[in-house]
Parts: structure tokens; C-alpha cells; sequence
């Protein structure tokens, strides 16, 4: 699995959103491949990445925020 770079933006950079979903891209990308060449179809991957981000969503907006997640 591919490594997740630090952001080279600071917080209130106009540039950290989009090196943030070119950086999260990337990793979605190799563990897309991964999982299709293990015997998932593609669209089942999608299907699960899709409703794991919202529940991801949700946990942030119905606790302040996850316990993954940080402030930064």
C-alpha cells in the first residue's frame, strides 16, 4: 500500500484541498487495484468506499468529530 504524503500546503492554503484529493486519489487508486486483482469487482469496491465515507461523514458530523481525525 502506498504511502500518505504530509500536506506541503498549511491549513489556510488555497492549494491543500486540491493536494489533498490528488494525494487521497492516489492511494484510493492502488487500493481500487488491489482489491479488484485480489477478486473484488469494481463495483462492489466502489459500493463499500462510498458507504464507508459516509458513515465516516456522518460519525464527524453527529460527534464534532471521529477519533481518527484530527483538527489540523
Amino acid at each position: 500500500m502506498p504511502n500518505i504524503h504530509s500536506p506541503r500546503h498549511s491549513v489556510f492554503d488555497e492549494g491543500r484541498a486540491k493536494e489533498c484529493e490528488a494525494e487521497f486519489r492516489r492511494v484510493l487508486d492502488s487500493v481500487i487495484s488491489r482489491a479488484v486483482a485480489a477478486g473484488w469487482r469494481e463495483k462492489e469496491v466502489a459500493l463499500q468506499i462510498a458507504d464507508l465515507a459516509e458513515d465516516y461523514v456522518m460519525e464527524l458530523a453527529l460527534n464534532g468529530k471521529a477519533s481518527a481525525a484530527n483538527d489540523n
